[in-house]
């Protein structure tokens, strides 16, 4: 019980960010319309962005993601488990999700 105090005091206790904002920062921020469909690796990297920050910065769940970026949950899933693993090994990624990140701050 003590535990699961402690999370959910955790949980209310961080800031949540309007998910319309971070789509904006992530549009401006790579200069492209990621939600076009187009499959080059600049929207698709600029896709798995903004999932992943949805995802860490708001409280939506992954269908509520899904549904904004004009994606499957399953891509979202996937997408977000990406960016995780690239930021521990790629700069850049990492970089990237940091400027994004302290935008919005």
């Amino acid at each position: 019980e003590a535990s699961r105090d402690r999370k959910t005091h955790k949980r209310k206790a961080m800031k949540y960010y309007n998910p319309n904002e971070i789509i904006k920062a992530c549009l401006e921020y790579y200069e492209l319309d990621f939600k076009t469909g187009s499959r080059t690796q600049d929207h698709v990297e600029a896709r798995r962005m903004t999932m992943a920050l949805l995802s860490e910065m708001t409280t939506l769940s992954v269908t509520r993601i899904a549904n904004m970026v004009g994606m499957k949950r399953s891509s979202v899933t996937k997408s977000t488990g990406l960016i995780s693993d690239q930021i521990t090994y790629d700069q850049r990624i990492l970089n990237d999700f940091n400027e994004i990140k302290s935008k919005l701050i």
